[in-house]
């Protein structure tokens, strides 16, 4: 087992470089096992022939288990099968896509479970009645002045004005134009994340599996199925979006 263990905090360190000796909590973050596992894996569907050169022993054990779970080979060769097919970054880009939209749900849900009551007071007596109810519970006398949060609600319906305000123009300089060439706010999302993930986030692990390389490949993708006016306006977009978040920026400081 410390064998097997050497051999994945070896590939961990090829696989994602970083000094041991530079940082001890971030060092035993990275040797955990569930870190180097993750690490072993990542490199199993991307870089093989890395894994079995640095890790021969994980790789044997890994795949003498497979042989005794039928269940987690045949998933195992499904996601193989993708990947050999072009496959797996339409699968990643559906899973991405339904993220997106189970947000949307879950927000929904949670509009839902207000009470009649509280809707009553919110909407008729004081919009911001769901603040006003929760510091009431813990009572005024037990929070600081500077933190008690009714007293910023000036300032919040200010700084909501200015927020609405950059939302109503990235609404027209964004998303609409998005609209006319038949893409939309999800669409930004997706581009916007690939290009999160290709730019800054090399080397580190991303949800639904996007790693570099595979956010590279499907920026080129979405540059040939978007090809002409609707990739023109995406680049028009993310510039606009730049331009907003630099405003955000300068309002915040």
């Amino acid at each position: 087992m410390e064998e097997i263990t050497d051999e994945l905090k070896k590939l961990s360190r090829a696989w994602r470089p970083f000094d041991p000796n530079a940082d001890p909590a971030f060092t035993r973050y990275r040797w955990k096992p569930a870190e180097l596992y993750a690490d072993a894996i990542s490199v199993l569907f991307n870089a093989p022939g890395l894994l079995k050169a640095e890790a021969p022993n994980f790789y044997d054990a890994f795949f003498n288990y497979l042989e005794n779970k039928p269940k987690f080979k045949s998933l195992y060769d499904n996601i193989q099968n993708e990947i050999a097919a072009g496959k797996a970054n339409a699968a990643l880009k559906k899973r991405t896509y339904d993220g997106y939209d189970e947000g949307d749900e879950v927000y929904g849900e949670v509009l839902e479970r207000i009470s009649i009551g509280d809707r009553f007071m919110r909407d008729l007596v004081d919009a911001h009645w769901m603040l006003i109810k929760k510091v009431r519970r813990v009572g005024e006398h037990n929070i600081e002045v500077e933190k008690n949060p009714r007293y910023k609600l000036e300032e919040l319906v200010y700084t909501g004005s200015e927020i609405e305000w950059m939302l109503s123009t990235a609404l027209d300089q964004m998303i609409r134009p998005l609209e006319k060439v038949g893409l939309g706010w999800k669409d930004l999302g997706y581009y916007r994340q690939l290009k999160r993930i290709s730019e800054n986030r090399k080397g580190v692990a991303s949800p639904e599996g996007w790693y570099k390389e595979r956010a590279d490949n499907e920026l080129k993708a979405l540059e040939e199925e978007w090809v002409g006016p609707r990739w023109e306006a995406m680049q028009k977009t993310d510039k606009a979006f730049f331009y907003r978040y630099a405003q955000v920026l300068d309002t915040e400081s």
